[in-house]
């Protein structure tokens, strides 16, 4: 056997080389079938030739068959002729050099791994990507190349799973690493425990991670059941054991949240029952009016409590206008006149979340009369009703918004008062509370000379 380059002992394997080199895959590949086929009819050449260059052949067959799929579309990347030309160069070669390790052992050739990972990678690539993704496809092609070189082939195949873990924008990403993650924790399993320990463990980290975000109702019990496998393989895995340790304080805190939350709508039940049998009692004038402050104090913490969870607006009719009144009610030093609502119109809306916004407008201007020094008596509010277009305007003479704080008036922390008194999330909370009901909190253009109007959308 010649240990000679093939190209110096069959000249003709150049004219391979050349377009191969210029990554010209379509011709390369039918210059190297057509080479394939000339040394099978010539016995006299085929002797010549050692098993180092077939191998090199088979691995020129399939790189070029590679190049050429990955040109293709996913549609029909599997029905090309280049797919069989490629997985039979596969098979070809590990043949090879299955029988090279037996009767060559000693030959450094065949233990070069820069050739076998690289084909190993452009087949898991193909595999995934033509959506031959099989677990039975993928595992029987990693035994393949585990019965060679069985560290490099589990090697390849943890990279393969990280970088189908990272490409999330890719459809079926989920249950391809989920995949590749099954059949590395099978066959890890039946090498050296030691030397897989961490490699293990880390697969079984991202099943969790993934599972863990998925966010279905069983996410967290897969979860930390995957964790707990990696702690048990791996005692000294920090992410586990710190990442169980989330999700069980995560459990408690919503536990606790759950709890809470119970406890307070109780409470809020109880407190609006109760004000109800005091209304129906026979009450001083100056009791009437606390109630009904106590009231609307109590119905004010349930609207924030349920907005704090998100909570779906609950749509009723009220009557507007004694509904406002209602809210009004107690703003001793505000002249407030409501216009636009008789005594029959009716909104459809939450009357919870209604309020919590109404009140926010009319704490504003209150807090902006006062900042402004205007005398009680020269206050007003304005509160007018369309109801064609189901629009509440409310509108006042507080002296004004400043124009370079309009744009950005219902951000967040964003407030023209002292930042001591306020952090600016009144008008943003009012409006998300808008949102919930699909409607609309707006400022009026133009704004009025002298004050601020604002739109409320139902």
């Amino acid at each position: 056997m010649s240990a000679l380059p093939l190209h110096r002992i069959v000249p003709g394997w150049n004219e391979v080389l050349i377009p191969f080199r210029e990554r010209d895959y379509g011709r390369a590949l039918t210059l190297a079938l057509a080479f394939l086929d000339e040394i099978a009819r010539e016995p006299a050449l085929a002797a010549r030739l050692g098993p180092q260059h077939l191998a090199n052949i088979h691995y020129t067959i399939a790189e070029s068959a590679f190049g050429v799929l990955d040109t293709q579309t996913l549609a029909d990347m599997d029905a090309h002729p280049a797919w069989t030309r490629f997985f039979q160069a596969i098979d070809d070669y590990l043949r090879i050099l299955d029988r090279a390790r037996l009767e060559q052992p000693d030959e450094g050739w065949w233990q070069i791994e820069s050739f076998p990972i690289t084909l190993f990678g452009h087949t898991l690539h193909l595999l995934l990507r033509a959506g031959a993704s099989s677990a039975e496809n993928i595992e029987a092609r990693t035994l393949g190349f585990m019965a060679i070189w069985p560290d490099l082939a589990l090697r390849r195949l943890l990279e393969a799973i990280q970088a189908e873990r990272l490409d999330v924008l890719r459809p079926g990403h989920l249950e391809r690493t989920q995949t590749l993650a099954g059949i590395y924790l099978r066959l890890s399993a039946e090498r050296p425990a030691d030397a897989y320990r961490q490699a293990r463990a880390q697969v079984m980290d991202m099943l969790a991670d993934l599972t863990y975000f998925t966010g279905t109702n069983t996410a967290e019990d897969q979860a930390l059941a995957w964790l707990e496998q990696a702690l048990a393989t791996h005692p000294e895995d920090p992410f586990a054991r710190q990442r169980i340790k989330d999700i069980r304080d995560r459990r408690t805190v919503m536990e606790q949240i759950r709890r809470f939350n119970h406890d307070a709508n109780t409470a809020i039940a109880d407190l609006l029952s109760n004000l109800d049998r005091l209304e129906s009692s026979a009450l001083p004038e100056q009791a009437g009016e606390l109630v009904e402050r106590m009231r609307r104090g109590v119905q004010r913490i349930h609207g924030v409590h349920r907005f704090v969870q998100r909570q779906q607006a609950q749509f009723t009719f009220i009557p507007l206008r004694r509904t406002i009144e209602r809210l009004v009610h107690g703003y001793n030093d505000l002249a407030i006149q409501i216009s636009g609502a008789d005594d029959e119109a009716r909104l459809e809306t939450d009357p919870d979340y209604f309020q919590i916004v109404l009140d926010i407008l009319i704490r504003n201007a209150i807090e902006a009369f006062e900042r402004q020094g205007i005398d009680p008596i020269e206050r007003r509010l304005e509160i007018d009703f369309d109801p064609m277009r189901q629009i509440i305007q409310v509108r006042d003479n507080a002296g004004g918004i400043d124009p370079r704080l309009r744009e950005r008036l219902f951000e967040p922390y964003v407030s023209s008062k002292a930042v001591k008194q306020t952090t600016g999330l009144g008008l943003a909370n009012a409006r998300a509370i808008m949102a919930l009901f699909d409607g609309q909190l707006t400022l009026a253009d133009p704004q009025p000379l002298g004050g601020a109007e604002f739109l409320l959308y139902f």
